[in-house]
């Protein structure tokens, strides 16, 4: 099919390949778009013929953000098409089999948005009856969309499935829709829980135990069984597992009544999340591995009291600054009689004055242009919180930070193997191809390189200082340990968050984590 023209679009190259349908990408007039063709070897089976104009006709009807636009339909050369808007990030599917499980600071945003998309649909008396993880798509400029509305219940409208039959995917179908064919709003509200526990989880709550296992064994368990709870795969907050089961509740009148419902209480409990903007994540989170022979980080940061290889304590550049003043003394006190005939008119105030300045300058000069001791504290030792800052209860600070706290004339945080002692400076480098990317808040679009010691705060002497007033002085600290970076707060007034849940301790953090500080939220780029 490749090189065909339908209508104005040229198929350029083949995207997808589903039970009924073929999905190719189409170009023609500057516009992609996807153009679904119906198999012809299929065309006469279970009306889905029928099904395909049904389908043209639902899209043309149900005009919503996050449902799939509507093109052109053609019929030409025997052949079914459909133009429908081009999704350039593929499935949610795609998403979950290159990440495994989603994070709730992605399923969140993605999924509140199909419960919209879905609502409207229902509204307007279609029931999708196939609702599932490849039928919602998603595109570079953060937008999930609904598709595939080619089996879908039309309230009141002509019934084409036959006697004893249900359509659909079976891993996604409600107890009631399984045993008994009931197909309503609250049928696709079950597969819409289905949708979320595989987003979350990359499971599903109920899967055919093997390929051959039959149907009445599967549909008898979904029946009387009960879903392992998502949080025994992955950590999630418990109000997001509360809604998932309550979505999946074997009996309807125990689950949400319709999917604005659900939408709801996704909103309540999650304010935050639902108003994000939609982040489309690369691949699968890993650690880089890199050769790190030449970096002692067991050194990278001194102990308290111990100094850098070429450090010196004030008091001994104040030592040398003195004793530097006491020479040029001298050697004014002694100058007149060693060049007599040189100096003899020079009264000995005017050399005394002179030898004086000169003297206090190069003291001045030495001190403070002579390497200095770090001497550090543990950020957490000894620290008494503000009323504002107490965080006994919760935990927060419960554990001493092993990043270093500031002395007050440290001008450096820590001792730097890649940069020396050289004043640390926000850069968009990084040495480890590690990286911050600001993708909210006022600095949204930055990006901060990372050392092995990176600080996030508004002190001065701080590498990253995003322009977010709700950020504390010192506020959270990544740390390489040659392998991995670690992530903990500093026990900072509003805390630090990893996807969302509170750090307590120190953390691994990984490629794709979004890390919260404030009012900011930085996207961990390791590549």
């Amino acid at each position: 099919m490749i090189g065909t023209k339908v209508g104005k679009f040229l198929i350029t190259q083949e995207i997808g390949d589903g039970g009924h349908a073929f999905v190719f990408k189409g170009e023609g007039d500057g516009q992609v778009v996807a153009v679904k063709m119906l198999k012809p070897s299929l065309a006469d089976e279970d009306n889905l013929e029928e099904r395909f104009v049904r389908e043209a006709e639902a899209l043309k009807q149900l005009i919503h953000r996050n449902i799939v636009q509507f093109c052109e339909y053609h019929f030409q050369d025997g052949y079914h098409y459909l133009i429908l808007e081009y999704m350039d990030q593929g499935s949610v599917e795609d998403l979950i089999k290159k990440m495994g499980a989603v994070a709730p600071r992605y399923a969140v945003p993605i999924f509140y948005n199909v419960l919209d998309a879905i609502q409207y649909s229902h509204d307007h008396g279609y029931i999708h009856r196939d609702l599932k993880p490849n039928n919602i798509l998603i595109n570079s400029e953060g937008a999930a969309k609904l598709t595939d509305f080619g089996i879908t219940k039309v309230v009141g409208g002509k019934n084409l499935t036959k006697q004893g039959f249900v359509l659909g995917t079976t891993v996604y179908m409600a107890p009631e829709y399984l045993t008994q064919g009931v197909c309503n709003q609250q049928t696709d509200v079950y597969a819409l829980g289905v949708t979320f526990y595989e987003m979350l989880t990359s499971r599903k709550p109920f899967e055919f135990l093997r390929d051959d296992e039959p149907l009445r064994d599967f549909a008898l368990r979904v029946c009387q069984g009960k879903p392992t709870p998502p949080s025994a795969y992955r950590q999630i907050p418990a109000p997001l597992e509360r809604i998932v089961l309550k979505a999946l509740a074997q009996k309807p009148k125990d689950r949400y009544k319709s999917a604005k419902d659900f939408r709801k209480d996704l909103a309540k409990h999650f304010p935050e999340l639902v108003k994000r903007d939609i982040v489309i994540p690369h691949g699968r989170a890993m650690t880089r591995y890199i050769k790190v022979d030449d970096f002692a980080f067991d050194d990278a940061i001194p102990a308290a009291g111990s100094a850098t290889k070429n450090g010196m304590g004030s008091g001994m550049r104040a030592a040398i600054a003195v004793a530097a003043l006491l020479v040029i003394l001298a050697v004014t006190h002694f100058a007149p009689s060693v060049f007599p005939d040189e100096l003899g008119g020079t009264s000995a105030g005017v050399l005394y004055g002179l030898g004086s300045g000169i003297g206090l300058l190069i003291g001045f000069l030495l001190f403070f242009m002579l390497p200095r001791t770090r001497s550090m504290q543990p950020s957490l030792a000894g620290h008494t919180p503000t009323a504002d800052q107490d965080h006994s209860d919760s935990g927060i600070g419960s554990e001493e930070s092993s990043i270093p706290e500031f002395e007050v004339e440290d001008t450096i945080p820590f001792a730097d193997q890649f940069h020396g002692n050289k004043p640390m400076k926000m850069t968009e480098s990084s040495e480890l191809n590690a990286y911050l990317v600001v993708i909210s808040g006022p600095d949204k679009g930055r990006k901060f390189g990372l050392r092995p010691v990176s600080r996030i705060g508004r002190d001065l002497r701080v590498d990253i200082r995003p322009h977010d007033p709700e950020i504390s002085r010192h506020h959270t600290a990544l740390t390489f340990d040659g392998r991995t970076f670690t992530v903990e707060d500093l026990g900072s007034t509003n805390g630090s968050f990893l996807n969302e849940e509170r750090i307590i301790s120190k953390q691994v953090i990984s490629n794709g984590d979004i890390l919260r500080c404030g009012s900011s939220s930085m996207r961990f780029e390791f590549d």
